[in-house]
């Protein structure tokens, strides 16, 4: 990693650049690069849209825990992701995916679209499901 700092750094062209030769850097700015591919930032968006809609909505939220309940047994958290933290990526995926059940089957019972951001859409879209589910 530090060779490769000093021949770019060798480059008049990247003189003017500021190099910090950082493994855990260089690695967030390649996830940050993946995410940003068109079908995984679709994806990515349509869920944070998703857990954001009941983040604003505590009355969808309520309606929603009690599915959690009955299906698990108890509450689960729905994460938010940061744009700046790629392990929140990872914590939204995997949020969504744990509350598969519970909220297909809210969007199941609450025909109302009350959520914002088109998330009653993504919620019953067989599609964003089959796109969700790892391969």
């Amino acid at each position: 990693m530090l060779s490769t700092w000093r021949c770019l750094h060798d480059y008049d062209d990247l003189k003017h650049m500021f190099f910090i030769p950082c493994d855990s850097h260089g690695l967030q700015l390649l996830i940050k690069d993946l995410l940003s591919l068109p079908p995984l930032k679709l994806l990515l968006d349509q869920a944070q849209a998703v857990v954001k809609a009941f983040h604003k909505s505590r009355l969808q939220l309520a309606r929603l825990r009690e599915h959690q309940i009955t299906l698990y047994s108890k509450k689960q958290a729905l994460c938010i992701a940061v744009i700046t933290r790629w392990g929140t990526q990872y914590r939204l995926i995997n949020s969504v995916l744990k509350n598969k059940d519970a909220l297909r089957r809210y969007a199941i019972e609450q025909k109302s679209r009350d959520l914002p951001f088109n998330s009653h859409d993504c919620i019953s879209s067989a599609a964003f499901w089959r796109d969700f589910e790892p391969v």
